[in-house]
């Protein structure tokens, strides 16, 4: 905590399926309730410090710096093991130790073309406009552009 600027706030949020009397809570600003929900936390987050979680996809699509702290990379790989092959792979910063978290938040920045690179590779190629999509397939358009005149699907029946 000391290593970063006094206008940083440090929080913690541990994994809801772990034990908080488990985990160290000594220098962090504030700690929060593990059952909290992530992605209400990502928005009012700058820069993200995880480790190997799956946040980090949901965190990509922020487009905001990501640090990594995965000092035990090569055991976590052998077991449990991992999604993806965080050397070539992942965005961010990794680093592997709590100095390395500092710096690494103190100059984190996103690379453009690697954020865009990994949503495309992991997250596909969305459009967005899910509601309208869902809309159109399923009450709108796409029923009376192939003939049919009712609002759902001819194998839902609706009574």
């Amino acid at each position: 905590r000391a290593a970063l600027p006094a206008d940083h706030i440090l929080v913690l949020k541990t994994h809801p399926n772990l034990d908080p009397a488990a985990t160290a809570v000594d220098g962090f600003d504030v700690v929060i309730d593990p059952a909290t929900e992530i992605n209400d936390l990502l928005m009012a987050t700058d820069v993200l410090v995880t480790d190997y979680s799956s946040s980090i996809f949901e965190w990509a699509l922020l487009r905001r710096p990501l640090v990594l702290l995965v000092a035990d990379l090569d055991a976590y790989r052998a077991d449990p093991g991992l999604y993806l092959d965080y050397r070539s792979e992942m965005i961010g910063a990794q680093v592997t130790d709590t100095a390395g978290v500092a710096d690494a938040a103190g100059m984190a920045t996103v690379d453009d073309a690697a954020w865009d690179a990994f949503i495309e590779r992991h997250l596909g190629s969305g459009v967005g406009r899910a509601s309208e999509r869902f809309v159109d397939r399923f009450l709108g358009a796409t029923e009376v552009a192939h003939g049919r005149s009712g609002t759902l699907p001819r194998d839902v029946r609706h009574e």
